[in-house]
């Protein structure tokens, strides 16, 4: 008799207990994708610069992918110094990572799995150099989801450079930079959730030209406006998305997600003059971070499990 009162007291404090646990909600999920098309040096409006347009031109692409989460960690990394078809490198993951290498999709949101994960990819070259195909394309994405009752966090990080140092066989009016581009972002926590949930997403995309003394004369930071923000040396013909920004919840936020998409397309404002050493660079990154916190119902389980066993003990006690 007394192992059965103590078994139903047991089984009723675990009831209460996890009715608790099923109304609690610490979810979050971060997410930042940006991908660049098409990207393009124009010697003239129309027409792309080609291999013979330049006396020497040296250049270095790096992709760099990284993925944290709750004290584990993956890192790839990928370079070129050649123009080459494809620079890829391979997909940094922690955790239950289900989605395939090159994969740009957003995973669905609510969060079904807690994981961390970045991803990169590189394709074609700005200038005409067959055989690989003209216009460069890079996608990057970074996603962080993290899923409630015990704290946790979680972050993706993606850094895609491409600088060439290069010295023109001729001199270039109306020299134009062109490309398209495409961006989703969100940051979102569970309804419900409460203060230690969070999610933060960001991206970064900026092109700059300087000279042989690392003087900028060229800077270019796409804020979604024709004529206005960063864009020193040249002028706007398109501009069609803010491709700096950053998106953040904090608890009990289901936000929607923000995205754009366009062309944008510029043209240099002076002579690049032959037989001078020029260095362009390009800087293209996304971050993202999720984290959560142990909710009342996953203390609740906890704390009437302990106070059905000591209820049960008092009556074992007395019987």
């Amino acid at each position: 008799m007394k192992f059965k009162k103590l078994a139903i007291c047991v089984s009723t404090a675990a009831a209460l207990g996890a009715g608790l646990v099923g109304q609690a909600q610490a979810d979050a999920m971060a997410q930042s994708i940006l991908q660049v098309s098409n990207f393009t040096l124009l010697s003239s409006p129309g027409t792309p610069f080609t291999g013979a347009d330049f006396s020497t031109i040296s250049f270095q692409d790096q992709l760099t992918n990284t993925a944290n989460q709750n004290g584990g960690s993956d890192f790839h990394f990928a370079s070129a110094s050649t123009f080459t078809p494809v620079v890829d490198a391979l997909q940094a993951c922690v955790g239950t990572c289900v989605s395939p290498e090159n994969n740009f999709t957003p995973a669905p949101t609510p969060p079904v799995i807690t994981y961390s994960r970045s991803d990169s990819l590189l394709t074609g070259a700005p200038i005409l150099v067959p055989p690989v195909p003209l216009g460069a394309n890079a996608s990057t994405i970074g996603e962080s989801s993290v899923m409630g009752g015990a704290s946790g966090g979680s972050t993706s990080a993606i850094s895609l450079s491409s600088a060439f140092k290069f010295v023109l066989a001729h001199d270039a009016d109306n020299v134009q930079i062109g490309f398209n581009a495409n961006d989703y972002l969100r940051a979102w926590t569970s309804a419900g959730s409460l203060p230690g949930t969070l999610a933060s997403a960001d991206e970064h995309w900026t092109l700059t030209l300087k000279d042989a003394n690392g003087a900028t004369l060229v800077e270019w930071n796409p804020d979604g406006g024709v004529g206005t923000g960063t864009h020193t040396g040249l002028t706007e013909i398109a501009d069609a998305c803010l491709l700096n920004r950053t998106v953040s919840a904090g608890p009990d936020s289901p936000n929607a997600p923000s995205s754009c998409a366009g062309a944008f397309l510029a043209t240099v404002n002076f002579t690049l003059a032959a037989n001078t050493l020029y260095s362009f660079a390009i800087g293209h990154s996304v971050q993202t971070q999720a984290s959560s916190v142990p909710e009342p119902g996953t203390l609740g389980l906890l704390g009437m499990g302990l106070l059905g066993l000591w209820a049960g003990r008092r009556r074992l006690m007395a019987a």
